[in-house]
């Protein structure tokens, strides 16, 4: 598909670029077109050489912190974001949430990384299990902005549906439909909390519960006994 660029220059020498924005692929060669670039440099740095100011539009992630935002950050108390120390963070936090009227608000670097700090939660079922259909809509693949779907987890007993045994038929079925998932071949992780409960329910030996989970987490002070541990 091709594409045309149109450059127009202000009185004040301001250079804007325009691209067709349905050919992402081709938006840099439209511009190597008007401005020649042997060194294989970026668009940006061949039209700041031209002498031109750029405006860059490709992305509003292109701004740059003016120079108050630069002093308000050299300025800015610091702590431990670790242990809930950052008092510049802490303050943020709290005004987002305060300005969007919600219970409380999570700065996080980049927006990426944002989209990936939760996992996709599935509505539970009255059996503890969950709908398997829901299961692959959910399921992201590879793209820019979002966090690829790469676990599907489990819990066995189920606590919040008042500890329910999972059906090892449905737990083979959860393998089955994350292997079968173009691309991903999402593994299983069982948080096994209250394993050996559903052990003996079930009457099965612990490995047949887990067979096809990639990984497991086991509790010693649920059921078994022990003061801590997992």
């Amino acid at each position: 598909m091709a594409a045309t660029a149109k450059t127009a220059t202000t009185d004040r020498g301001v250079c804007y670029t325009f691209t067709a924005a349905l050919v992402l692929l081709t938006r840099y060669t439209c511009i190597f077109k008007i401005f020649p670039n042997p060194a294989g440099k970026s668009s940006c740095h061949v039209l700041q050489e031209s002498g031109a100011r750029v405006v860059d539009l490709r992305s509003d992630t292109l701004t740059q912190p003016s120079p108050a935002m630069k002093e308000a950050m050299m300025a800015a108390p610091l702590g431990d974001d670790v242990f809930g120390e950052d008092p510049t963070v802490i303050a943020l936090q709290e005004k987002v949430a305060k300005l969007l009227e919600k219970e409380a608000a999570l700065f996080v670097p980049t927006g990426t990384m944002l989209g990936g700090v939760h996992p996709r939660t599935l509505r539970n079922l009255s059996d503890g299990t969950f709908s398997l259909e829901e299961l692959r809509q959910l399921v992201r693949g590879e793209k820019l902005q979002w966090p690829v779907t790469s676990l599907v987890c489990v819990e066995n007993t189920h606590n919040m549906v008042g500890g329910r045994v999972l059906p090892l038929a449905w737990l083979d079925e959860v393998r089955r439909v994350g292997r079968h998932m173009p691309g991903l071949r999402l593994p299983v992780h069982m948080d096994g909390a209250r394993l050996m409960n559903a052990v003996a329910a079930l009457e099965v030996p612990p490995a047949r519960l887990v067979r096809d989970c990639a990984s497991v987490s086991v509790c010693l002070s649920k059921g078994l006994g022990a003061p801590v541990g997992s």
